[in-house]
């Protein structure tokens, strides 16, 4: 007999951590009568079995590898086994089409929110971090109409499919989880309670935040004429180790509360019916609070991206007076742009 637990890994929930956590245990989790199959961290190969469009832009050789690694996912799943799959390109995936891929093997789907102001504000400093996008937090957000952080529908897609009885619904939030900690959580959902060795292996925050004026520092950094990859190559363990050393580096974004407030207000009824519906309570999650927005001086800018620097080794001269002639005409009259 097959059966499958399948994590539909959203956004911003642990995602990453989970399936790290999972990869390096599968002795383990194989003494608890389960398999993670494969070789892979996830399983993000079979993704683009059911998304053809987006398995074509990419090269064909790339797509050649992919392929081959999910024929020997596919192949291996027909065994009789408890399987564990995870992907966070799961979430974009029909849910119909993975119905019928698992066939009539019993099937529990997984699947994690988060609440949707925290999910917004900690993929802000994500893009931030990472890409070249130099908006504001307001202008940023704004293309997420309200539908989008609706979860209603998404949920109701994977229940039309796989049955209420088999769509399983969590909060990512510390305090809604087992142990404050998403493996302690998943692995409890599967009947395993005690989750310790499989946490052992973890490494620290491979992926940690950044905030405060090294989050402005950052914002105005991509506007430099330094392309994406050369910048995230140049930055990203500095702006690690600054957020590590310096609290204010890592503090959260600001969001005005008239913005927080009317948010949480018009996504209140559905999440609360969410929450009723499939955690059996009438709130789904515990409101964090957010900092005011903050107009940074062009000195406190200055000294993170200062700081910055100091983190880098054998940055070429060219690019470090690109960035900072970029900061110097950003800030020369407005530090920040507040909506």
């Amino acid at each position: 007999m097959r059966t499958f637990t399948i994590h539909i890994g959203r956004n911003k929930t642990g995602t990453s951590t989970l399936q790290s956590d999972l990869s390096q245990s599968r002795d383990l989790l194989e003494q608890h009568g389960f398999t993670y199959p494969g070789k892979m961290v996830h399983h993000g190969d079979m993704v683009y079995n059911f998304l053809p469009e987006l398995d074509a832009a990419f090269p064909e050789e790339e797509r050649q590898i992919r392929r081959s690694r999910y024929r020997e996912l596919a192949e291996e799943v027909q065994a009789e086994g408890n399987y564990i799959l995870s992907s966070e390109g799961l979430q974009l995936c029909p849910p119909e089409a993975i119905k019928a891929w698992v066939g009539d093997a019993p099937t529990k789907i997984v699947v994690y929110l988060r609440e949707q102001l925290a999910y917004l504000a900690s993929s802000y400093q994500q893009e931030i971090k990472q890409m070249k996008t130099h908006t504001t937090f307001r202008e940023w957000s704004a293309q997420f109409p309200i539908e989008v952080l609706d979860y209603t529908d998404f949920i109701a897609s994977w229940v039309t499919a796989f049955g209420r009885e088999n769509v399983i619904v969590r909060s990512y939030d510390k305090s809604h989880l087992k142990n404050a900690d998403i493996t302690h959580d998943f692995l409890n959902l599967i009947g395993i309670t005690n989750a310790v060795e499989f946490t052992k292996k973890r490494r620290s925050d491979r992926n940690l935040s950044i905030g405060g004026p090294l989050l402005e520092a950052k914002r105005i950094m991509n506007r430099s004429a330094i392309d994406q990859f050369t910048l995230l190559k140049l930055t990203f363990k500095a702006m690690q180790l600054s957020s590590r050393l310096v609290k204010d580096y890592s503090s959260g974004v600001g969001i005005e509360p008239d913005y927080v407030e009317s948010i949480r207000s018009i996504l209140s009824k559905a999440n609360s019916a969410i929450a009723r519906e499939h955690i059996g309570a009438d709130q789904l999650f515990t409101f964090k609070d957010f900092p005011d927005p903050v107009i940074y001086s062009k000195e406190e800018i200055h000294e993170a991206y200062i700081h910055l620097m100091h983190n880098i080794s054998d940055l070429p001269t060219d690019l470090m007076h690109e960035l900072m002639d970029t900061l110097d005409r950003e800030t020369k009259e407005r530090v920040s742009e507040l909506s």
